[in-house]
């Protein structure tokens, strides 16, 4: 989680693309609740456009469930869900 929140470090020509480069985000703390896993992040949410929401939502989603072997990821920055955050976001 740290290495995605981090500082944008993929290569030029990579054809790579982290959709929350332009975030500030920080990891708070993660908790497992039997296959569910809950991230909770701080800082703010910043992305290029409504084609964004789907990519931070898969980047943040899929790089929780793998970390902690999850089945399912619930995402929250600074105390609301991300699903709500990016729904305001693409209004």
């Amino acid at each position: 989680m740290a290495r995605l929140l981090g500082p944008d470090s993929v290569p030029a020509g990579s054809g790579l693309y982290n959709a929350l480069s332009g975030s500030t985000l920080t990891f708070v703390s993660g908790t497992m609740d039997g296959s569910v896993v809950t991230v909770d992040l701080s800082g703010e949410l910043r992305q290029g456009g409504v084609c964004d929401s789907p990519r931070i939502e898969a980047q943040l989603t899929q790089t929780a469930v793998a970390a902690a072997g999850a089945v399912r990821a619930e995402i929250r920055i600074g105390g609301r869900p991300l699903t709500e955050l990016l729904e305001q976001r693409a209004s």
